[in-house]
Order: structure tokens, then C-alpha cells, then sequence
């Protein structure tokens, strides 16, 4: 699930982000803020995968990781939230739970199923499956509280990497 959040407001944190650090410094304390910010939607993600039981590989594989492809324009960072595909231990956990032999095909896939879970499905017997909706449930539930400390964890984190920024400029190092 992809879903765009334009921070407006925080026009004195971005003054001060381009101002103080390096381009390549803003991409870092931009990402590693929006991580720390959604730590709660992750942690809730993960708990709702456990609940709806199974082999628990959609709740590991569950996590926060920067997006790279498909950022435009100048957005200084951008993360995803939801099952990551190439997590092995999780694919390790589903194929043990369900007695099934992986494959060196199968490992290249990796955790495929959280579209399923997410949207529902329509069996080939004509049976329809609901979905569980859950990543929708938790950005409505999270996104609120989420946008809000993001201010305060960006603040934070722009005078951390000034520091470091300044270190790295002393004379002798």
C-alpha cells in the first residue's frame, strides 16, 4: 500500500535542513526521522498479522525501509511500511509451518502473500475471500500521530547530523 503524506507547517525545520547539512546528509535525517515516526505503525501492523494467526511471516517480514525507485521531484526522502518480499527468515518460518520443501525458485520470491491478505481473493473454486485490510487500519488509526511527532523526532534529528556534520569539519580529523 502506497499512500503520499506532504508535510506543510515544518517550513522552519526545512529551512534549517537545507541550510545546515549536505544534500546527501538531508536524505539521511530525512529517512531516519520518517522510520523512527512509524515505528508505531509497524509495531501495530505486526501485532494485527500475528492475531490473524498462520505461520507468523507476514508479522516478521513486517517492517520500515527507505524507497528508492520512483521518488520524483525533490523529495528529500521517502520510506514504505509493510511485509518486505526479500525478508528470508520470514519465508524461512511460512515453509516450516506449513511442512512445504523451499526451493532456490521459491527463496527468489520471497514473501508474496500480503496482497492477499490485505485485498482478498477469489479462489478458483468461486469462493471469495475478504480482506483484512490491516495496513489501511493502522494509517488510519497511526497516520495522525505519526505526522504529528514527526516535527519533533526531524528537529531532533537535524541537530544530530549538525553535530556530526561539524565534527567531521574540525581541523585533525
Amino acid at each position: 500500500m502506497k499512500v503520499d503524506i506532504q508535510v506543510d507547517g515544518l517550513r522552519h525545520l526545512e529551512k534549517l535542513l537545507t541550510e545546515s547539512l549536505p544534500a546527501k546528509a538531508q536524505t539521511k535525517v530525512m529517512v531516519r526521522a520518517l522510520r523512527r515516526a512509524g515505528r508505531p505503525m509497524v509495531n501495530s501492523a505486526r501485532s494485527a498479522y500475528r492475531a490473524i494467526g498462520g505461520s507468523g511471516a507476514l508479522a516478521q517480514a513486517t517492517s520500515i525501509w527507505q524507497r528508492r525507485k520512483g521518488v520524483r521531484g525533490n523529495t528529500a526522502g521517502s520510506v514504505e511500511i509493510g511485509p518486505k518480499r526479500s525478508n528470508k527468515a520470514a519465508l524461512s518460518k511460512y515453509y516450516q509451518h506449513y511442512r512445504k520443501r523451499a526451493t532456490p525458485k521459491s527463496l527468489i520470491g520471497g514473501v508474496r502473500h500480503g496482497h492477499l491478505v490485505e485485498f482478498g481473493f477469489r479462489s478458483r473454486a468461486g469462493r471469495s475471500v475478504a480482506g483484512r485490510g490491516i495496513l489501511g487500519g493502522v494509517m488510519d488509526k497511526h497516520g495522525r500521530a505519526v505526522v504529528d511527532s514527526f516535527g519533533a523526532i526531524m528537529g531532533r534529528e537535524i541537530e544530530r547530523e549538525a553535530q556530526r556534520q561539524a565534527l567531521k569539519q574540525r581541523p585533525g580529523r
